[in-house]
């Protein structure tokens, strides 16, 4: 029988769990009605299930869809923490509705992969929240929305794939201010290495100069503010680094054909279902 919980106030719709594993423990085979994420904070893990095994250590995260079968275990001779976030179908099914299909994300098995430094910590922020009171129904929505945002955009092959892990990471952590504003500079403190380092391994293995790189992370960046955000123009270009609001405004509907407010209108006309023709 498939693990049931006893779901019993929208604010429990999600449940999160921090799960010790010592040398020799295990849990076995089962399978659950409920959609269940786990990511490693420590040690190695032994995940099993019906298509084979899985070696997790830190960093790693699984989904696991409703009804599969898996078991756990810590690697031999490892220990293991993990957190466990458990969600409720009618979730699920209100995530649908709302933005269509993700569950491609793991079609017919447990979807692993390795979260980039910036995710892990952004999702052991959302641990705190989570457990700081009973979470409202926004709150909710708003980390499971984030969380498969995150999950998404590690599905999608991107040229950077081919950087090394050093750089990924240290990009992954400019996406977003404060280190989407230092541009450069940032990427150079975070890896240690030097502007003109930085600027020939982009070129040699992606074709691309740090300057359309960043730029392009910002505009992107820029984008979903817009649409999701209450921010002023003027403050959205400062926190994406931009002194000079001409500037911004010429990148951005180089970008995305419009200006930033033209955007703005378009995405919240869309969001109501009343497409505008045109804002630009």
């Amino acid at each position: 029988m498939p693990l049931r919980l006893p779901w019993t106030h929208p604010t429990e719709a999600i449940v999160w769990s921090r799960i010790f594993y010592r040398p020799g423990d295990a849990y076995p085979f089962h399978s659950h009605e409920f959609a269940e994420f786990f990511w490693i904070e420590d040690g190695t893990l032994r995940h099993r299930c019906d298509h084979g095994e899985h070696r997790m250590d830190q960093g790693m995260i699984a989904l696991i869809h409703p009804d599969r079968r898996h078991a756990l275990e810590p690697w031999p001779g490892h220990h293991c923490v993990l957190v466990n976030v458990t969600i409720a179908p009618e979730v699920l099914e209100r995530l649908h509705q709302r933005y269509g299909p993700w569950w491609h994300l793991a079609p017919d098995r447990p979807w692993h992969h390795r979260l980039s430094a910036a995710d892990l910590q952004a999702l052991q922020a959302w641990i705190e929240i989570l457990g700081s009171g009973a979470p409202s129904i926004l709150t909710v929505d708003a980390f499971l929305c984030d969380l498969l945002r995150r999950l998404e955009r590690q599905t999608e092959s991107s040229p950077l794939d081919v950087l090394p892990e050093w750089l990924r990471d240290a990009l992954e952590a400019c996406r977003e201010p404060p280190q989407l504003s230092q541009g450069l500079a940032a990427l150079v403190h975070l890896t240690g290495r030097s502007r003109e380092y930085i600027a020939r391994l982009l070129r040699q293995q992606c074709n691309t100069s740090p300057t359309e790189l960043l730029n392009g992370m910002r505009m992107r960046y820029a984008a979903e503010r817009l649409r999701l955000g209450d921010e002023t123009v003027t403050d959205l270009a400062a926190d994406c680094g931009y002194t000079n609001l001409t500037h911004f405004y010429r990148l951005f509907k180089a970008a995305y054909g419009c200006t930033p407010k033209g955007y703005r209108l378009q995405a919240r006309q869309a969001a109501s279902g009343n497409p505008l023709p045109n804002s630009r």
